[in-house]
């Protein structure tokens, strides 16, 4: 069965960090034909939502009115430093499995110069600038900057011939204070990181790198620091460069980057550091380049910018089948072994992305039967956590179950409690779409569902 979906009109126009996105989106959906009737199946090709129609409508917006120039000048400008990279440099700049990631500094301890006054400025108060001060924080609270080595020579330093980091191949010679390269200085060594941390004898462990990794190399959410330029901002900013201008420039480096991801993201195991405490506050926590619940978004603008490009891409073959392999299909299955696991609703979100992205019709099609499916997984053993489960059944209808006669779902506080209900808002139609002519009782009682409680949602939230 091949299946039909409409483009959601939350995922028409979103790039972390460029503001206004909402105004573009909405004028972009009313530019959209009514599509209240489910169409019939169609090609694999129609099915990606940043079709060349959306690609012109988008360019027409930005030649007729100011506010959508502005918007594509915000977004070439985010994309200009990842466009003037060599595709060497591109490479290099995906970190892999080695380099470690950590959701904190020292979440203790603060900062090693002004303690923890540091967290008067947030609860990620660590200011990063990949363009200024690559792989290095900056208190905001006394602007010491750490790790105070070097830690992008010794970075290339480690890399063998996959461009893969090694840390025994890495050149220790360049593990020193570089305004205290003396030796016999006692400073020699003071702020001095591998990756790893730099252990204060009192305060304990600093995770100057891993905490950089995080947050500017791999975080997905610009509201966090440094993340607007983070390695899937760049995806999608490069590939939303190319719907704005049509020029392949564009598409090409995210085409370099996505290749590269491919290769790189398979091997990312969060829980391999986490276990080993101090890179989150969970030891048990998986995930792939971050925790399983920022794994999703992660993953989610990771094939958003495969969607934005995939056109200009198609009669590469071997480079669709490499992404969609490395990148896709890897997501599901860790998604079915709870690897990619976050806040209630992220999880479908992602499939349905990928339902849109993918050029597969068989895969497709197992995508929407997992979606729709409420089948219960049996628990993984684990040394760390006794969450973990298979996940043969996306469980839409049980998720939608669970909201209350309000619309809420069951987490705490209203910005988590209102994650699901506002993620089923924007999918609805697409859902809809998806459940066309399915006849199961858990499919029509799903919609049933949502069709009800919805409303109640939006009349109790606005």
């Amino acid at each position: 069965m091949t299946t039909t979906v409409r483009p959601r009109r939350r995922a028409l126009l979103t790039l972390a960090g460029l503001a206004g996105m909402a105004v573009m989106a909405a004028a972009l959906a009313a530019a959209e034909p009514d599509m209240a009737t489910p169409t019939q199946p169609a090609a694999a090709a129609t099915l990606n939502p940043f079709s060349s129609a959306y690609r012109e409508r988008l360019r027409h917006l930005c030649e007729t009115y100011d506010w959508a120039r502005e918007q594509r000048r915000d977004i070439l400008a985010h994309a200009q430093a990842w466009l003037e990279l060599s595709d060497d440099d591109l490479r290099v700049a995906v970190p892999s499995q080695m380099v470690p990631r950590a959701l904190y500094c020292n979440r203790k301890a603060g900062c090693p110069t002004c303690g923890v006054a540091i967290f008067r400025h947030g609860y990620y108060p660590w200011r990063m600038d990949p363009r200024k001060h690559p792989w290095k924080v900056e208190c905001p609270n006394c602007n010491e900057i750490f790790p105070t080595n070097d830690f992008a020579a010794y970075y290339r330093s480690g890399l063998d011939e996959r461009n893969m980091f090694q840390p025994e191949r890495a050149d220790a010679r360049l593990l020193f204070n570089t305004a205290h390269p003396d030796p016999n200085d006692p400073l020699h060594t003071y702020g001095v990181d591998p990756g790893t941390g730099w252990k204060d004898p009192e305060k304990g462990s600093f995770k100057f790198v891993a905490h950089y990794n995080h947050h500017a190399n791999w975080g997905a959410n610009a509201r966090y620091p440094g993340s607007a330029n983070s390695i899937p901002s760049a995806a999608v900013g490069l590939g939303y460069g190319y719907a704005v201008t049509g020029d392949l420039a564009y598409a090409r480096k995210a085409a370099v980057l996505l290749d590269r991801l491919a290769e790189v993201y398979p091997d990312l195991d969060f829980e391999y550091w986490a276990s080993q405490g101090g890179y989150h506050q969970y030891r048990g926590i998986y995930g792939t380049a971050v925790d399983s619940t920022w794994s999703t978004r992660v993953a989610y603008d990771l094939v958003r910018a495969y969607a934005l490009v995939r056109d200009a891409m198609a009669d590469d073959k071997a480079w669709i089948e490499k992404v969609e392999r490395g990148i896709l299909r890897d997501t599901f299955a860790r998604q079915k072994q709870s690897l990619i696991w976050g806040n209630t609703g992220f999880n479908k979100d992602v499939v349905i992305m990928m339902i849109q992205a993918t050029t597969d019709d068989a895969f497709r099609d197992e995508l929407v039967a997992w979606l729709f499916s409420n089948a219960v997984g049996e628990p993984i053993p684990s040394r760390h956590s006794d969450w973990r489960r298979t996940r043969p059944g996306g469980g839409l209808g049980r998720t939608v179950a669970s909201l209350s006669g309000d619309g809420f779902s069951w987490e705490g506080g209203f910005g988590y409690s209102a994650i699901l209900p506002m993620f089923l808002m924007n999918a609805y139609r697409s859902i809809a779409d998806l459940a066309a002519g399915r006849t199961e009782p858990e499919v029509r009682t799903t919609l049933d569902l949502l069709r009800q409680r919805l409303p109640r949602f939006f009349h109790g939230s606005y």
